[in-house]
């Protein structure tokens, strides 16, 4: 349902030997586009991954922007925790009866 969620959380999957990166392009790419359907206005992506540059990338394609970041360390393992939020978004601005666009 359209601008329905506030939150969504996930552990996206990376490129390796067994999944080739244009794989995991299209996956980060359909994530975006549904997450700025469902999301409210001032909904919020957080994400937990191990190789966060790709990730970043497609975020910035769909207009989301970075307003957190966090090392996260799992047993041997160093994770970034990236929470993003929508980069646009529309109010109306009363007294003037329009719709400002803000990024």
């Amino acid at each position: 349902k359209k601008e329905s969620i506030d939150i969504v959380i996930t552990n996206l999957p990376i490129a390796s030997n067994k999944v080739n990166k244009e794989d995991i392009l299209k996956v980060y790419r359909e994530f975006f586009y549904q997450s700025k359907y469902v999301l409210k206005k001032n909904g919020k992506i957080l994400v937990l991954c191990l190789k966060p540059e790709m990730i970043i990338e497609k975020a910035k394609e769909y207009k989301f922007k970075i307003t957190e970041k966090r090392k996260i360390l799992i047993g041997d393992s160093s994770y970034e925790a990236i929470i993003f939020k929508n980069a646009t978004w529309t109010r109306f601005n009363k007294s003037k009866n329009k719709k400002i666009r803000s990024y």
